[in-house]
């Protein structure tokens, strides 16, 4: 689907489908007690500030400038049959009796959508305890990582351990099983799993159901973070001593990577290829790292399962510089570097294919971050 229609499909043709079926947006700043909603308060709103990124040599501008990213209260939100009926809906959105779309997280048209969605006939999986902690359909695996697990974490973190044993996990499931693997590790076995893009399902009549606000777009803040490493059982190893260049074979490789890894060969990485490997797979390889370099990709949120103080190296396109990873080193105080595509003279540039097209970086400079990483990792760990 073209990217034009299907931004008039989201802002355009939902929201007006929406409010002709009579539906009104329920916003998770509002007072949802006054709805029957239970609200359970996991953390108070922080600013993280992120330090300016410098450039490579002495008097260079700095790359990136210093900002604070605001991160909202963190609440958990609980609903059940009895008030609000059967309210989990497709892609795990929450609609309340009424066409009311709970308006949790950023993607406003998919409460919408399951608000007008047919509901499917024979609904066969009823279930007690349902955690549905954001409605999406397009996730991939450094998304999952950095967005949807932390909030998942969260909402788990407020259950009993036998509400946690009868707690099933609503969400697409179908687009990875690096999906599933990942909620059996916190937890919760496949056959608590429900995919809200096959499956018909929906609370029983004594049914909970358990979300979660955004709190701040799209990025997952401290508190999230803390509750991801406190549900993953895989400790960061105390020896780490991993140096890693990340391969990226698909969407936005690294140019001339063999001249690029030959220059940071010398400081002791290893060059990771880009093949398939399990969660505990990569959950292990990633205990042991103390510093990452790659091109910004799904296989950098790797650095999740890593030591506080692991350092990362991204380089990125001039045209879009994602702050994710950014973000991250900032919560955990660990060094950062940023190193961004500028070959076509500094101009940002429209791509064909977005941010799909393969990344320049020049050897010498990529050397010189790599060098500087390292540096701020022995300084952190001093």
């Amino acid at each position: 689907m073209p990217v034009l229609s299907r931004q008039f499909f989201k802002e355009k043709a939902v929201p007006f489908l929406f409010r002709l079926r009579g539906g009104k947006d329920l916003w998770a700043e509002q007072d949802l007690t006054a709805y029957g909603i239970e609200v359970i308060p996991r953390g108070k709103a922080c600013t993280v500030d992120v330090p300016a990124v410098s450039g490579t040599g002495t008097g260079e501008p700095d790359v990136l400038p210093a900002m604070q990213v605001r991160f909202e209260h963190r609440f958990v939100f609980k609903l059940d049959y009895a008030s609000h009926g059967d309210c989990v809906r497709r892609w795990g959105a929450i609609v309340l009796p009424g066409g009311r779309a709970l308006q949790t997280g950023v993607n406003h048209h998919m409460p919408r959508l399951a608000a007008v969605y047919p509901r499917p006939w024979g609904r066969k999986r009823r279930e007690d305890l349902i955690v549905a902690p954001w409605p999406h359909s397009f996730m991939g695996y450094g998304d999952f990582c950095m967005c949807v697990l932390p909030r998942l974490c969260r909402a788990l973190s407020v259950l009993s351990e036998k509400e946690k044993a009868e707690a099933c996990v609503a969400l697409p499931f179908s687009k990875g099983v690096w999906a599933r693997e990942f909620v059996e590790l916190v937890g919760i076995p496949r056959e608590r799993q429900i995919d809200t893009l096959t499956e018909n399902f929906g609370l029983s009549r004594r049914g909970v159901a358990v979300t979660v606000n955004a709190q701040s777009g799209v990025w997952a803040g401290p508190g999230d973070f803390a509750d991801l490493r406190r549900m993953i059982p895989l400790k960061p190893r105390a020896d780490a001593s991993g140096r890693y260049m990340i391969q990226r074979k698909g969407t936005r490789p690294l140019l001339r990577e063999k001249e690029l890894f030959h220059s940071i060969r010398d400081l002791g990485f290893e060059l990771l290829e880009d093949r398939p490997r399990t969660v505990r797979e990569q959950v292990e390889l990633f205990r042991g790292a103390q510093c990452v370099v790659g091109p910004h990709g799904a296989g950098l949120s790797n650095i999740l399962w890593g030591p506080d103080e692991l350092g990362l190296f991204e380089v990125q396109s001039i045209s879009w510089v994602l702050p994710s990873f950014r973000i991250l080193c900032a919560v955990r105080g660990a060094p950062y570097r940023v190193m961004l595509d500028r070959a076509a003279g500094g101009v940002p540039r429209v791509e064909n294919g977005g941010s799909l097209v393969p990344l320049h970086a020049d050897p010498e400079q990529f050397a010189g971050n790599a060098r500087l990483l390292c540096a701020g990792f022995e300084r952190t760990l001093a």
